[in-house]
Formats: structure tokens, sequence, C-alpha cells
């Protein structure tokens, strides 16, 4: 009978496995958490934050490093439990075992979603040494607990596409066979998990940066839609294209001919999405569902937004408050925040701000002179939705990065050396994360997530629906 003598009756093996796991994660995150995992705990915040720094200058940028630095300080007992989802625990294991552990593929769902029923690469670890080139985690666990317990992250070999196809949450069984090099094998071991799919995303991950896997700017209805508007009469006429490179005046304006390209398709703001559990939010729409079904709220149409930004070779941001989502992009001279929920608005912008915009670009000033009817309502609703972008709370979240006296909120630097300062209470450290979470904004650019490993979730090979034909008033 399997472990029932030599190392496996003397090792007690114990599968660490998420009860759920995350389709989008799994795709988009696996590179940022091997790299991630590879570090001491002491080492992530520092890496984390220069991993992320935004390229801003002065206060601000200090101001920032502080948030992203609190932000990871805030997730990490969360990332530190959860992480790595997949691993298994072996006690009273001697220094230098050699362990094989093997994860099977035990019914339909497993084999379907997995690229065969063996799971994992079957390769020999010894331990004794501080990674593994098939593990995505691998150390000696005695700073948690027993002197004498390793952890070994594993790392299933998934179908991407099958996986980033998956409509609905699914139940898989997995068995952990485990090998010792004295020739004693452990089978006694199954798991079942829920894998959720790729629309659900992981909101307790620093910065929710598990809405990059979504944002993709090589989706072939993103290239589409730039094309179409390139070849339209308002882009011929003016000269301006909705691609990367050019000057800032350019980029400013191809941004507006997407926004009235979008606004032409019937795009408006819904609110739609709805929360699974405290760790998820379910229902963010995918870019061609946003398209078609011409809706999305605000983290769907930041997501549309942000992939439109990323073919155009525009350097963009997400940015999060508590309960919201926007945009902000760079034009290479200056910074716009959008607040996308406006698409389907027309509002207008105060004097100040158009006048500051005119000033900044001639020629837009004179091209915009000339627009009449919808032309000239498209236009103003875009620069109220950029005046928009500058919100109350994002001002307000700005005036405490630059140290204003008149901020509302705490200085940002104050709360985040409380959680570095030692001897601080728990309850006081728990305040201050608290007013992070409820107060600061999430922020971070995608570029600097692709260079973090973030991958877009692939188009399933099994798309081909048909983007809906450009509307007349914009071809």
């Amino acid at each position: 009978m399997h472990g029932t003598k030599g190392l496996a009756k003397q090792i007690e093996a114990e599968p660490n496995f998420n009860a759920t796991v995350y389709a989008n994660s799994e795709i988009s995150l696996r590179e940022l958490e091997r790299a991630r995992l590879l570090l001491e705990e002491s080492e992530q915040i520092g890496w984390f934050e220069k991993a992320f720094e935004p390229p801003y200058e002065g206060q601000v940028l200090d101001a920032l490093k502080w948030v992203i630095r609190s932000k990871f300080a805030s997730s990490a007992e969360w990332l530190f439990t959860t992480r790595p989802v997949f691993s298994v625990n072996l006690k009273h294991a001697p220094k230098g075992t050699r362990v094989k552990i093997q994860l099977m593929g035990l019914n339909e769902g497993s084999q379907r979603l997995l690229t065969s029923s063996q799971a994992t690469a079957r390769e020999w670890v010894t331990l004794d040494t501080d990674a593994h080139k098939d593990c995505v985690w691998f150390r000696k666990a005695g700073d948690r607990g027993s002197e004498d317990t390793w952890e070994i992250g594993l790392q299933p070999l998934w179908d991407i596409d099958k996986l980033a196809s998956l409509e609905k949450s699914e139940h898989i069984n997995l068995g952990v066979d485990i090998s010792y090099g004295d020739g004693t094998t452990d089978d006694r071991h199954q798991v079942s998990v829920k894998v959720v799919p790729v629309q659900n995303v992981e909101l307790g991950y620093p910065l929710a940066l598990g809405f990059s896997g979504l944002i993709n700017g090589g989706h072939p209805w993103i290239e589409r839609i730039l094309n179409d508007i390139n070849q339209c009469s308002m882009a011929k006429q003016s000269g301006m294209t909705a691609g990367g490179g050019g000057s800032a005046e350019n980029s400013f304006f191809g941004v507006f001919m997407l926004w009235r390209e979008l606004r032409a398709r019937g795009l408006r703001y819904q609110s739609l999405t709805g929360t699974a559990d405290r760790n998820a939010i379910q229902s963010v729409r995918s870019i061609e569902d946003s398209l078609a079904a011409k809706n999305a709220n605000c983290i769907d149409g930041s997501i549309l937004f942000c992939s439109f930004f990323e073919r155009m070779s525009l350097q963009c941001f997400l940015l999060m408050p508590p309960q919201h989502a926007f945009v902000e992009f760079f034009d290479g001279e200056n910074y716009w925040e959008l607040e996308t929920t406006w698409l389907g608005k027309d509002e207008e912008c105060s004097k100040e701000f158009r006048a500051s915009v005119f000033e900044k670009f001639p020629k837009i000033k004179k091209l915009a002179g000339a627009f009449k009817g919808q032309e000239a309502k498209d236009f103003n609703s875009y620069l109220a939705a950029l005046e928009a972008g500058w919100c109350e709370k994002f001002a307000e979240f700005k005036r405490a990065m630059e140290g204003d006296p008149k901020s509302k909120l705490p200085p940002v630097k104050a709360l985040a050396e409380v959680l570095q300062q030692e001897g601080t209470s728990a309850e006081r450290k728990q305040e201050a994360f608290d007013l992070i979470r409820s107060q600061y904004l999430s922020l971070y650019d995608l570029q600097s997530a692709r260079a973090a490993g973030i991958e877009p979730v692939p188009i399933p090979k099994k798309f081909k629906s048909e983007l809906p034909p450009q509307p007349a008033r914009t071809r």
C-alpha cells in the first residue's frame, strides 16, 4: 500500500490548494507571480514599488511611492496566504530528499482545461536549494513554523485557449502523486477546486492589477475600429490619425475621433457588474461584449479605452478610486483624465477648460470652430468627459499627494510611515490600512504592467463574431 513505508511514511504531505482558482490570474499574472514568489518577503514591497513606479516627479511621485507600498502592504497577508495557488507542504522531510510531485487530472473538466491528464512537469526536486525551474515556489518553510517543513509550489499545465474560453465556473478534480528518492510513493491525496472564467478578477491583488489581463490592444475589433477611424473623412480632412506617434495635438485629437466613433456606435453607460465574493468582481464585460451590447459600466469602459490606447501606443493609466474606475492617457506632453461613463452624455465643459485646451492646441481650436451639429456635440462631450475626469475625489487625492495643507485627507506619507514603524499596534496599522483602502485610489500604468510580465488574456481561437458595421456618420 502506498504511503506506508520509507520516506512516504515518514513525511507528512499536505496539498495546500486554493479552493477557488481564477482563470484570469492563472493566465495574466503567472509571470508576475513567479518573479515575486522567488523573492524573500522582506524584499517584495521594494520590488513592487520599483516595478510600478509611475513616471511623475517631485512630491507627487514620492507620495505615489508611499501609496504603492501601502497598497502592497495592505494586501500582503492576503497574498501570502493565497499564493502560490497550488502547493504541497512536506513535513518531517530531511534535507537532501529527492521529491517528484505530479498533479493528475481526474475528471473530464480537468482533462479538458489542462494540456493532458498529466497536469505538471515530471521533474525531481532536491530539498536543499532555494528555487527550481519547474516550481512556481520552493522554500524551506521553517520561518513560518516547523524546522523540517518544505513547501513546493506547482504550476499546472493549462490549455490556455480553453482556459480563456471558459464561460462559467467549473470544478476540476486533481490527484496529487508524490514520489521520493528511496523509491516509495504517496498517491493518497485528491483535491477539488473551482475554476472561474477570466471575467472574474481578484480585487485582493494590489492596485487591482488583475484588470490588466482584460486589457488587450491586440483584439481584432480594436484594430478594425482604429482602421475605420483612420480612413474616415474627419481624419483625412484634418490630417490627424488615431495611431501612435506624432505630436501631442495629433494624439489628443486621435482620442477625440475614437470618442466620437464609440458614441456613434451607441456605446452608453450602464451599471451591470455585481460582486461574486470579497476577492472577485463578476460580469466584467469583454471588449466584444461591451461593443456588441453597446453598454458598459465604469470598469468595462476603462478596460475598453485602455485597450484602444495600448494599440494606439499611448501611455495610459487605470485609475480606481473606491467603487469607481476611469482612465488617464499621456499625449506626449500632457496627462488627461477621461471619465468613460460620459460617453452617452451631451454635456459641455467650462469655458476655462475649453480655453486651456485651445491654448495648448491651436490647430484643434481651428478645427473645432468649424464643427456643427453632431460633430460639435461629440467634441463638447469629449471635453466635458476630460474635465469630469479631474473629479473632486481625484483632485483631493492629488492635493493630499502634493502635501497641500488644505487637503481634507490625511497626508499620504504620514499614513504610510505608520505601516513601517516598529512597535506600532496592530489596531493603529489597521486604521491606516482602512484609510488607504477607502480614500486613496489605485493607479498604475499599463506599460509597467506589461514590463512586469502581466499578459493580456488571449482571444479564444473559437472567436468568430463579426464587428457591427461602422456608423454612416463617422465614415
